[in-house]
């Protein structure tokens, strides 16, 4: 409500957390209404892939397509390895920002 029309950029690890019912009272149902609202209001939400530190692969929202149900597939726009591979974390990266003086962003 606060960012109508809005596109989020996420990464892999959030993309999941946000299909996780586990977040949305552990109800399936609540997280549907939750996500049909941000659909609703025109946002949508870019992923980009990342490394699996367990397999080593990367891995993309590409995968999880057939885990996203259908009513809300359309909010996820993932990016393919070819379009986007970065192998750093948003942690590593403030780290780094960080050790070198820069500014918080």
């Amino acid at each position: 409500r606060l960012f109508p029309g809005c596109l989020f950029v996420v990464g892999m690890d959030t993309a999941v957390r946000i299909i996780n019912p586990k977040y949305y009272n552990n109800s399936e149902e609540e997280m549907l209404e939750a996500l049909i609202e941000i659909k609703r209001l025109c946002c949508s939400f870019v992923v980009a892939g990342r490394i699996n530190s367990e397999t080593n692969a990367f891995e993309t929202f590409h995968e999880m397509h057939d885990r996203v149900p259908i009513v809300i597939r359309s909010i996820f726009h993932p990016l393919s390895e070819e379009e986007f591979r970065i192998d750093l974390s948003s942690t590593e990266m403030r780290q780094r920002m960080k050790s070198e003086g820069k500014a918080n962003m």
